[in-house]
């Protein structure tokens, strides 16, 4: 038996939250610049929250990357 026939499959549902996950990074991301942007503006009403944003988004990454784990199928 092949080396990657041995290693368990991981299923759709997973590859759709990794899929999901790095997308939500890219928006972290595009946020966290434009509060930088609007701190170096002085507009600190909008760039607090767009951090509010930010965290939130992140928090929801990382609560779709649990459910990815705990829902896989043991080897």
């Amino acid at each position: 038996m092949s080396e990657e026939q041995k290693r368990p499959k991981k299923g759709k549902n997973c590859t759709n939250l990794a899929f999901s996950s790095n997308l939500i990074i890219g928006y972290v991301n595009t946020y966290f610049k434009q509060a930088q942007t609007d701190i170096l503006h002085h507009n600190i009403v909008k760039a607090q929250s767009l951090y509010s944003l930010t965290l939130g988004i992140w928090s929801f990454k990382c609560t779709l990357e649990f459910i990815a784990e705990i829902t896989q199928p043991d080897p």
